[in-house]
């Protein structure tokens, strides 16, 4: 056996199959009044919201070394999530839009999501401090999203009036190419460089549709529509590190982007192209061993996400729809920061400009011809924070660790809502504290909170949030045993936000409590060769990421 074939290295974690099962029980409370031109709407609404997730998820992989400068990693991943929900809604109705007085849909709702994963990584060493390294990821998903209505409407003293029945689908396949060429080059103790290309190749089919009881779909373009979706991402970059003398160092880089986005949807056509420089440089001064200052100043792009795009759709009641944005706009930023460290405390002053930065159901439509109120995930003018973080940790005794983080900013944000122009400024505050107590050697505990202010965001505001944790752990010598307790007052797993337009017919407020207060027991046990078992990570990251959120 030649020694080449000595070096290959099978890393293998993929067991058959790997399913986790997961059941809460979510409520939502809502409250909204709406003025259409037929007259005003007035709905209190509440659903029970019981889900059942399922995960299942695998990984296999190779490793090869030609000889010691050359290596190549291969590995494939897979993942499937199933979350089902059976919603129960009841709405109750004022105003005079509405014919009925109130209306309960049941709602049956499955959402499955297919992932399947395959990367390439190589990597030349030339000689010392020079390495060429390629990338290619291919990513494929798919979203089947059927969800089954059944809509009763009552009179005021009770009496049912009508029942119908209703269905909507969506699904939403996905293809990624992305491929990165590297080079990294240390060419003296002072200076290093890092240049390559890459390129991001993406494929996305979005097909949604209303059906009656009957099978037949929708005419309307709101509700039934077929997205194609074609995006060219073409990078090159170059960055610079080094250092001029003990106390100075320096990072300088650029990006140069070009982007084609082709997206032909019922509900028009997008076509798109940006082609843009995107600087960074930091410069530290170095007062001694442990302190430092750093000022830094970046420009960045930030794309819609995929799921914001997709023309989808949620009914929360008849009037109310959830409901995607072909014509999202990518959010260009721009940050000036400055930050100094002693030792383990930092603290950090900065001013950051948005240029249309995307907010989640931050600027409601109305549709007057069919009395709806869609909330979609939308692009407000411009946004501009100025931010003060600063962190550090306090270590009382040998067993007693703490660790104290506080966040305060000034946002303003700039929205147009149906021709009129709004400008919200306001401060946010957010405190995060953790004790960690370390009893004998095998024994921990910790307590944690985190407390964030009233966030505005657009012409809405999210209420404050306060998370109290618990958790204990016990380490074997193979395996690990925890107790863990989230969100222990059940005051800050919800989402909620209050849209106030009294001005524009549009009063709204929306409280989300998606998941409560948690407790786990979880084992761990570990076998095996533990330094075979680690599978280098997708370098897709951030596609992954524009398609998570």
């Amino acid at each position: 056996m030649t020694n080449k074939l000595i070096a290959i290295v099978i890393l293998v974690c993929f067991f058959g199959s790997v399913q986790a099962q997961d059941y809460t029980f979510q409520n939502s409370d809502i409250i909204s009044s709406i003025q259409f031109e037929d007259g005003l709407l007035g709905t209190t609404q509440n659903s029970q919201r019981p889900v059942s997730l399922g995960n299942h998820s695998g990984k296999l992989g190779l490793s090869y070394n030609f000889q010691p400068q050359t290596s190549i990693d291969i590995f494939g991943s897979f993942a499937r999530r199933r979350w089902e929900m059976s919603a129960i809604t009841t709405t109750a109705y004022s105003g005079n839009v509405s014919p009925i007085q109130r209306d309960l849909l049941m709602g049956n709702e499955t959402n499955t999501t297919t992932q399947h994963n395959i990367s390439i990584h190589a990597q030349h060493k030339f000689k010392q401090g020079h390495t060429l390294i390629a990338d290619y990821d291919y990513l494929n998903f798919s979203i089947e999203n059927p969800t089954r209505y059944r809509l009763k409407d009552f009179s005021e003293n009770g009496q049912q009036l009508s029942t119908q029945t209703f269905e909507t689908t969506k699904e939403t396949p996905f293809n990624f190419h992305i491929a990165q060429l590297a080079y990294q080059s240390i060419l003296n103790d002072k200076l290093n460089v890092d240049a390559g290309v890459k390129a991001i190749l993406s494929q996305v089919k979005n097909n949604t549709a209303l059906l009656d009881e009957n099978g037949s779909p929708s005419s309307n373009p709101l509700f039934t529509d077929e997205m194609d979706l074609a995006e060219q991402i073409y990078a090159a970059y170059v960055s610079i590190e080094g250092s001029v003398n003990s106390r100075y160092s320096f990072s300088a880089g650029v990006r140069y982007d070009y982007s084609n986005l082709e997206l032909v949807a019922a509900q028009g056509n997008v076509n798109r192209q940006i082609s843009r420089l995107f600087p960074t440089l930091s410069i530290t001064r170095s007062f001694s061993e442990f302190q430092k200052l750093t000022l830094a100043y970046r420009e960045r792009i930030s794309r819609p996400s995929f799921q914001n795009l997709a023309p989808a759709f949620f009914f929360l009641n008849p009037y109310t729809l959830l409901t995607g944005n072909i014509q999202a706009l990518p959010n260009l930023n721009r940050t000036v920061e400055a930050t100094f460290n002693h030792q383990s405390f930092f603290a950090a002053f900065s001013y950051s400009h948005d240029n249309a930065p995307i907010v989640r159901f931050a600027i409601p439509q109305l549709n007057q011809e069919d009395n709806l109120l869609l909330l979609i995930s939308d692009n407000i003018e411009n946004r501009q924070q100025v931010g003060l973080n600063m962190g550090f940790p306090v270590a009382f005794t040998k067993f007693w660790n703490s660790r104290y983080a506080i966040g305060s900013y000034w946002r303003r944000d700039k929205v147009r809502f149906d021709e009129s122009t709004f400008i919200e400024s306001n401060p946010i505050i957010s405190v995060d504290v953790s004790q960690s107590f370390q009893f004998f050697q095998d024994w921990s505990l910790e307590l944690s909170g985190r407390l964030n202010s009233r966030t505005y965001q657009g012409t809405i505001y999210q209420p404050q949030q306060l998370f109290v944790n618990f958790g204990i752990q016990k380490k074997f010598k193979n395996g690990t045993l925890g107790l863990s307790w989230s969100d222990i007052f059940n005051s800050g797993s919800f989402l909620g936000f209050v849209n106030e337009l009294p001005s524009q017919g549009v009063v709204y407020d929306w409280n989300y409590d998606i998941e409560g207060s948690i407790v786990k027991l979880s084992y761990s046990y570990n076998f095996g060769k533990q330094q075979m078992k680690k599978l280098r990570s997708s370098r897709a990251s951030d596609v992954l990421q524009r398609f998570n959120n």
